[in-house]
């Protein structure tokens, strides 16, 4: 289960960013959900400048706790949306990578003890 506490800076949440988020986040959880009780997903979006030269610049947030480690991707493009697709993208990424490196080190510490367990019985048969 995922639980998300979505903060919005510098612009208003529509319906329709809110039901584009909710849509994006689904994927997220599909992957974050695995495993886990709850896990809590901290996402921030918003307008970062409304500079004259510049032109709007917007900003995606997502951070959460999996695997023992705070995971944190940032986002800034020209449109909102692909400043979330692109942390959405980036965070899955990294949820990939932290579960594939959680899953090796508990097949490396199986494989220890499993070793171990076989010299000891090897090892007490020789007597």
């Amino acid at each position: 289960m995922i639980k998300i506490n979505l903060k919005v800076t510098n612009m208003e949440a529509t319906p329709d960013i809110r039901g584009y988020l909710d849509k994006k986040l689904g994927k997220i959880e599909d992957f974050a959900g695995r495993g886990q009780d709850e896990v809590i997903l901290r996402v921030e979006i918003g307008r970062t400048t409304t500079h004259h030269q510049q032109g709007n610049v917007y900003r995606a947030e997502f951070q959460t706790h999996l695997y023992g480690k705070e995971l944190r991707v940032v986002s800034e493009k020209e449109d909102l949306y692909q400043a979330i697709d692109e942390a959405k993208d980036e965070m899955i990424r990294e949820i990939k990578s932290g579960k594939e490196k959680s899953e090796t080190l508990l097949k490396k510490s199986g494989r220890a003890i499993k070793n171990a367990i076989r010299n000891f019985y090897n090892g007490s048969n020789n007597s």
